[in-house]
């Protein structure tokens, strides 16, 4: 399969700042230490610039001009456990069954506001909405699905919010939105070659060949079968991508009481057109055991550079969030976000050239990657205690569902599931213009378990039909894979660190 079928997915399902192990879907879902410390439950206090990425209407309650910035630090721990897989033809694949997907990584988040006047301010954010990576060793018996991830979004958030009335504010922003991808798939041509092999030596039977000649090419059809998900005939393909989307937010703040204050805020869905090229690597293959190989793979099947594009977007969401002071001293908080997942149910990777699959004398420019994602709801709920005046603690507690909706949706690569997050954090004014915060979250991640297939969505081709044709079986999706089948239990959980300095002019 392409190496830019691997970036769809990545990009789809799922981009590698985060590491899947982080949010539901790859969001990337703090964009500062101050609320990752509440789990993210506090995006009604608007106590600085990050406010832009939560409610940007909270900019009308922070004075002068104010310069945020923020580093998470997020380290993973993605166990693939029992897997194994079989190809087309009902062969065992080869190769490690075990395996630890995530690796550690970091997310920069910079915010700035000034005040323009009583009632109107201006803010400036670029932070990391979205973010998933995982990498599979080369031999994973699943390497012929996508096994290795990497997303990256950035998103450059010029913002407005004005205050309507004493106790009523609202805030627009456009979000211009850049994302990254690297993608990098196995590619079984061991059936495929083996089915040219056979049609070479048909057509040596009908050219009158010598029988010597047609069993040399039976001979090599076989070899190349008995290959079939061992390894020795494996190509990859490599992708990397990028694209600038473009969508809006919009937020609004109510004080309801002196004490009480809601909110609610609303993130558009941003389209992507993904670009880039595909590149493939051939097998190592023996040309005195396999004869032209390579040349059949790029000249006969198609497998040759070029061009490859998919049209994905990051989900629309919406919260709804309330901040409580229930004494001088301590803050309640709670936030419900609604995220439109299902705007993920399927991509098309389109390639510049067209390949041969399963049925040699077909062609097929596509391929297909289902993930049938539904919408999710977030619940988070959060406090902080004044301890002296320079000195705030701050937690939270939050379950994000999974949009995976079944052991048959959930992807290899992103093996999303039900997640709870258990944060802790500090807030420090070092002096009244800087501040100082610090959080902690343990997010734990229930196991789950995946089926995965490359039938592109469809049904498993017949490859005993008697007109040799698997891609005419009823439901079959001709599409660019080696399709494979699999399977893998997955142990996840995620350590996140958060450090933010807000600095006031």
């Amino acid at each position: 399969m392409s190496k830019y079928a691997l970036r769809v997915t990545t990009l789809l399902v799922g981009a590698a700042l985060a590491q899947q192990a982080y949010a539901s879907g790859f969001q990337f879902s703090s964009q500062s230490a101050s609320n990752q410390a509440t789990a993210n439950s506090s995006a009604a206090e608007a106590g600085d610039a990050s406010t832009i990425s939560y409610n940007p209407a909270g900019l009308t309650y922070l004075e002068g001009t104010q310069l945020s910035g923020t580093l998470n630090i997020v380290s993973p721990s993605i166990k693939a456990e029992n897997q194994q897989a079989t190809t087309l033809n009902g062969n065992p694949i080869a190769g490690s069954t075990d395996d630890s997907i995530g690796d550690l990584a970091a997310a920069p988040h910079m915010y700035a506001s000034t005040r323009l006047s009583e009632r109107m301010a201006l803010g400036l954010g670029v932070y990391v909405p979205f973010g998933s990576g995982t990498d599979y060793k080369r031999d994973s018996v699943l390497r012929y699905n996508i096994n290795q991830t990497k997303l990256e979004v950035i998103a450059f958030n010029p913002t407005v919010a004005f205050k309507l009335t004493p106790k009523v504010s609202v805030g627009m922003g456009l979000i211009a939105q850049y994302a990254h991808a690297e993608l990098r798939q196995s590619a079984n041509f061991a059936a495929a070659l083996a089915r040219v092999y056979q049609l070479q030596a048909d057509a040596a039977v009908n050219a009158g060949a010598t029988p010597a000649q047609v069993k040399a090419l039976l001979d090599t059809a076989a070899a190349a079968l008995a290959q079939d998900g061992k390894g020795p005939l494996d190509g990859f393909a490599e992708v990397k991508g990028n694209d600038w989307g473009f969508g809006f937010n919009f937020g609004a703040l109510w004080d309801v009481t002196d004490s009480t204050r809601v909110g609610f805020n609303y993130r558009s869905k941003v389209k992507h057109e993904l670009t880039g090229d595909a590149d493939w690597t051939m097998p190592a293959s023996d040309p005195a055991v396999f004869p032209n190989a390579t040349s059949i793979i790029e000249n006969t099947l198609g497998y040759i550079d070029s061009s490859a594009k998919v049209k994905v977007s990051t989900p629309a969401s919406y919260s709804f969030h309330v901040m409580h002071q229930l004494n001088p001293k301590t803050r309640l908080y709670a936030d419900v976000s609604r995220t439109n997942h299902s705007s993920f149910t399927q991509a098309d990777v389109e390639y510049g050239a067209s390949k041969r699959t399963i049925n040699p004398t077909q062609t097929t420019n596509f391929t297909r990657l289902n993930s049938n994602w539904k919408n999710t709801t977030k619940i988070a709920v959060g406090a902080s205690y004044q301890i002296t005046d320079p000195l705030q603690l701050r937690m939270g507690l939050a379950h994000d569902k999974s949009p995976v909706p079944s052991v048959n949706d959930r992807l290899s690569t992103l093996p999303d599931s039900d997640r709870t997050w258990l944060s802790f954090g500090a807030k420090w004014s070092a002096t009244k213009d800087l501040g100082l915060d610090f959080a902690y979250t343990y997010i734990h991640i229930k196991k789950a378990s995946a089926n995965v297939n490359g039938y592109c969505g469809g049904t498993r081709p017949d490859m005993t039909r008697p007109d040799k044709n698997p891609a005419a079986t009823p439901g079959a999706v001709n599409c660019v894979s080696s399709y494979t089948s699999g399977s893998a239990d997955f142990k996840s959980s995620a350590h996140l660190v958060g450090m933010q300095a807000n600095y006031r002019f």
